[in-house]
């Protein structure tokens, strides 16, 4: 408790701090590496370190049985919470940690998808719009850029969203779905339409479509709409196109191996789940050989560049704390004064 005669100019910037911490841990010391582990093999890796928010592990099983494994540090990741989750599929695992130092350095183990596998979904990447083949998995995938039918496994998953529950509502009854859906128009011309939805055979690319009535009082901004690709050690992003959708979004890829390369993807977003979209950017990097970022705003033109996607989260969060400071600081101070 603190003392009754605490000057107000104090007592102010202490509930201040206390309201406006972020909620970014402290930095951790994570291994980073990536190669290739066989069967009956430790699948592991000490090569190098970093630091960063969370410690990383991603692995993905090829045809012949081993497995490709990178590790590495990330900020802001899109998983809710720590522990390991399917990608989409059964064959690629994420795994995330933030409890000690090197926290990745345990083998990935399994994710959080159920046993029953209870949804039947299509399971087609030939394009036809009469497929017969099918899947059962935890909820149906749809993906109308790559022309993809599928099942997913695990916490459902969409390009800039969170990965969790609320993404798909559980289901009344055996009669009822849910389901997802996010348009993303991409600087190189790419028009991606997916969707993520758990009703037996939900994935019908005749019949999965976004609501029409989940846009009606939506506030929409003005976004770029370009690529730049870049060889070499320079770093390039662009101006040469517009759009408009709920979020700005931008995609940065920097890679070093095999070759250095820098891409640099902005266009805009809409989500019949809005509230789901993580804005702010979240990165991950392994070594100095490979760095991913993807950022979603929602102030116009704010996916010009890293700083200005990064900043227009920041200042929103701002706002936020000094709103809750209006609100609380004159409760507090009249209890203080009685």
């Amino acid at each position: 408790m603190l003392p009754r005669n605490y000057s107000s100019y104090s007592l102010a910037l202490f509930i201040y701090f206390a309201f406006a911490r972020t909620q970014d841990a402290l930095a951790l010391l994570c291994y980073t590496c990536r190669g290739l582990c066989y069967q009956n093999s430790k699948c592991n890796c000490y090569t190098g370190m970093c630091e960063g928010d969370y410690c990383f592990s991603i692995g993905e099983y090829t045809e012949s049985g081993s497995m490709s494994v990178e590790k590495g540090c990330a900020r802001k990741p899109t998983m809710t919470s720590v522990g390991c989750e399917y990608q989409g599929k059964p064959t690629r695992l994420l795994c995330l940690c933030n409890g000690t130092n090197f926290c990745n350095e345990n083998p990935l183990s399994g994710g959080s998808g159920s046993n029953s596998h209870a949804v039947s979904c299509y399971d087609c990447q030939s394009g036809s719009y009469d497929c017969s083949k099918q899947c059962r998995g935890d909820y149906c995938l749809l993906d109308t850029m790559t022309k993809e039918q599928s099942c997913g496994y695990g916490l459902p998953i969409l390009p800039f969203h969170y990965q969790n529950n609320e993404l798909l509502p559980p289901l009344i009854d055996s009669s009822d779905q849910s389901i997802t859906c996010a348009s993303i128009a991409f600087g190189d011309s790419r028009q991606q339409f997916i969707c993520a939805c758990n009703g037996s055979y939900c994935n019908n690319r005749m019949t999965a479509r976004e609501d029409p009535w989940t846009r009606i009082g939506k506030r929409y901004v003005t976004c770029y709409k370009c690529q730049s690709v870049t060889d070499g050690y320079g770093q390039s992003a662009c101006s040469n196109g517009t759009c408009i959708g709920e979020f700005c979004v931008l995609k940065v890829r920097n890679s070093n191996w095999p070759k250095s390369v820098y891409v640099h993807t902005a266009g805009c977003l809409n989500s019949s789940r809005s509230a789901l979209v993580t804005t702010g950017c979240n990165q991950r990097w392994v070594l100095d050989a490979k760095e991913e970022i993807d950022c979603a705003c929602r102030t116009d033109l704010c996916n010009a560049d890293l700083s200005s996607a990064s900043r227009s989260h920041a200042e929103k969060m701002t706002n936020t704390h000094l709103a809750l400071l209006f609100i609380v600081v004159p409760l507090v101070l009249a209890y203080f004064t009685e």
